[in-house]
């Protein structure tokens, strides 16, 4: 079983993604309106040194459209590992249902206990 855990009222996960020799572990927000998998941030793309192989356009939640970049990245969930797609943009890394649907998680937010939890 895998634990999230709130902050100031607002749901995240630690994910661990790798790129080549570089394993880095990321909070992420738990982002239940975004349907993509993982968007991360300039710095840690940089810090993966991972390739950016296309820019994609996405919708935001205020229905404006933007492009951003996309790479590839490894991500360890329990020692099960899925090549992924993230977008790359400002802001704090999130993940959103996509990637749970891929690893093929329930995914648990109860907000009265303040649990989070990830279940096979």
């Amino acid at each position: 079983m895998i634990k999230g855990f709130f902050r100031d009222n607002i749901a995240f996960i630690n994910l661990n993604l790798s790129w080549g020799t570089t394993t880095l572990e990321e909070t992420f927000l738990i982002d239940t309106g975004f349907a993509g998998g993982l968007m991360i941030t300039p710095l840690l793309a940089a810090q993966l040194a991972l390739d950016i192989t296309e820019t994609k356009t996405a919708r935001l939640a205020d229905n404006s459209i933007v492009n951003m970049m996309a790479a590839s990245v490894v991500v360890n969930l329990n020692e099960e590992f899925n090549l992924v797609e993230v977008l790359i943009s400002s802001g704090l890394p999130i993940v959103g249902m996509d990637f749970f649907m891929m690893f093929g998680y329930k995914i648990i937010i109860d907000c009265k206990l303040r649990t989070i939890t990830l279940e096979k």
